[in-house]
């Protein structure tokens, strides 16, 4: 997935996250812009996971850890 790594230098910019949380953000706003919706199955399939119950869990827990100030994601997206 290198053709992610300049949207994932945006990324750093803004949030200071582990890598694989970066990568799991980069894939889920590619998801997002690639399905149309926001439905975690949806993004699922754009989470780079062996499994698709693993990425289906890989979003979930995405959402579920961390915060994500509203004023500074409109800026980001």
């Amino acid at each position: 997935m290198s053709f992610l790594v300049p949207l994932t230098q945006k990324i750093c910019k803004y949030f200071s996250l582990h890598p694989s949380r970066k990568e799991t953000l980069v894939s889920l706003i590619l998801g997002a812009m690639s399905s149309g919706n926001v439905h975690h199955q949806s993004l699922a399939r754009y989470v780079n996971s062996p499994h698709p119950r693993s990425a289906q869990r890989r979003v979930e827990r995405f959402f579920l850890r961390k915060h994500y100030p509203s004023t500074i994601m409109p800026e980001v997206l």
